[in-house]
């Protein structure tokens, strides 16, 4: 094992194995230290270097990570090489008031492909802002890339709008630049890499490069990056939902079915007793009950406010009532408009999870804040976390049904199998002295996975074919075999 020395990488000497020698990155601060470091034809450059071609890579989620952590000033952790093991941004001098989420951008991808296949480390003539990393060897990814970036915010003065002398920061202000929307990275292997003028770097060592492009740019001289929030204050996030749950589901309607049986939604949600922490109105209001058409009410949800930078980390909870077309009420007013209360505004994932149905999650943060967003999880197009975690029906994406423990999977036959429940809550039901297991049983139960009211084991309506067929016709269950396990697609 041999030793480098590079001096300056974030402030102090780094000495590591081979892996790690060479490490550099570049990036602008000014539109003066642009102009010193673009090359003014990229035309002309050897693409020789280059042992493939560039290869496009998501990276927004790596960037909205780091922009929501200075947006609500959090802690992150365990995030890999050069931003430290726990890098408190609640400590930085300048909090962001709200930075909004990127999105990938398969434009700024190629922008940074044509950028990076010549191999050379340098800035061009380019409408994008630019980020770049290249280190020696082919294990670098790009959240280390992003982390190293990230890492600057400790040489950053928001209020001179300039770096530590003898610092970089440029990395992070592109990083954090609040005008930016969109992203678009790629690695590029190098058999050789090479600065502007044509020397080689590493010794002439292989290595790979990722570059970022970001549209708008940022860097600009006299604009700051992101405006500074002042008071960490909480506000109401508000926001629009829509949500399908499939056992209520009658696609000829395209609506879901509302139980006369269902008045016993009106005792309060349900959650709490499962042991989630509840925020706000539990009770619904009797006079919702009357509601009629599309906006009856069909049953209580929870809708959950997670981390953008750790998505399994729930910041609040409430219950909210989902009407016939899908609308997700407020369960004290009827008013569609939900909101969190007293929370940051920023960049949060929006999960809906129910008492017998899979929970959802959005794939990406969504920025919110006083100004409703409208989440549409019935929507198709709408995009969710993890694999098949709906159910298409006639175009319509539904909730998963059948989940009656709800242990967040669905099981057909073998242990902790829900259908077994099923028949378990109709033997013992109430007056069902002879434990017949055709017998109905008329209660608000999770047992009731077509949520009409009834627990059906046998016979016409029976709320077991729901757990049968899902499990059967699962879009991972190619074999069509009976003991295949649904899983809940929630961090």
């Amino acid at each position: 094992m041999s030793s480098c020395f590079l001096p300056g990488l974030f402030g102090r000497d780094f000495h590591t194995c081979d892996f790690l020698c060479g490490l550099i990155f570049l990036t602008c601060v000014t539109e003066q230290a642009c102009a010193e470091v673009v090359t003014s034809d990229n035309n002309t450059r050897d693409f020789r270097n280059a042992s493939a071609p560039a290869v496009a890579i998501s990276a927004a989620a790596e960037h909205n990570v780091i922009r929501d952590a200075v947006s609500q000033q959090k802690t992150l952790t365990n995030l890999g090489y050069f931003l430290t093991e726990s890098y408190d941004f609640s400590q930085q001098p300048a909090p962001a008031q709200a930075l909004p989420a990127l999105q990938d951008s398969q434009a700024m991808q190629a922008s940074a492909a044509q950028h990076a296949q010549a191999c050379v480390f340098n800035h061009v003539n380019s409408p994008y802002g630019q980020n770049l990393f290249a280190g020696t060897g082919t294990r670098w990814t790009v959240e280390q890339a992003v982390n190293s970036w990230a890492d600057e915010a400790r040489h950053y003065d928001f209020d001179t709008d300039s770096c530590v002398v003898g610092e970089q920061c440029g990395h992070y202000t592109q990083l954090v630049w609040e005008n930016t929307r969109t992203v678009g990275c790629v690695v590029q292997q190098c058999n050789q890499m090479t600065d502007s003028s044509g020397s080689a770097i590493f010794n002439g060592r292989s290595g790979m490069m990722i570059f970022c492009h970001y549209d708008p740019p940022g860097n600009f001289r006299s604009q700051m990056a992101y405006r500074k929030a002042t008071d960490v204050v909480g506000e109401d996030l508000a926001f629009n939902l829509k949500v399908m749950l499939q056992g209520a589901y009658e696609p000829a309607s395209g609506m879901m079915r509302q139980s006369p049986a269902n008045r016993a939604l009106a005792a309060g949600e349900p959650y709490s007793a499962l042991g989630y922490a509840v925020s706000g109105v539990s009770l619904l209001n009797s006079n919702l009950m009357n509601n009629t058409g599309s906006d009856a009410p069909v049953d209580w949800i929870l809708v959950e406010l997670r981390s953008a930078a750790d998505p399994a980390e729930v910041v609040d909870s409430i219950a909210a009532m989902v009407q016939r077309d899908g609308d997700v009420m407020r369960p004290d007013t009827g008013s569609t408009t939900l909101v969190f209360e007293n929370q940051p505004i920023g960049n949060y994932y929006l999960a809906v999870r129910h008492r017998n149905h899979l929970g959802v999650m959005t794939r990406q943060p969504v920025t919110l804040s006083a100004s409703p967003v409208v989440v549409d999880f019935s929507g198709l197009s709408t995009p969710v976390w993890g694999r098949h975690a709906r159910f298409d029906v006639a175009g319509t994406a539904v909730l998963w049904a059948g989940d009656v423990n709800h242990d967040g999977r669905i099981i057909s036959a073998g242990v902790a199998n829900d259908a077994g429940l099923i028949l378990e809550t109709v033997l013992l039901g109430e007056g069902n002295s002879a434990y017949a297991a055709n017998y109905i049983v008329q209660e608000y139960s999770a047992a009731d996975v077509s949520l009409d009211g009834k627990v059906i084991q046998a016979g016409v309506g029976n709320d077991t074919n729901y757990i049968r067929a899902n499990v059967l016709l699962h879009p991972e269950n190619t074999l069509g075999i009976a003991n295949f396990i649904i899983t809940q697609q929630l961090p």
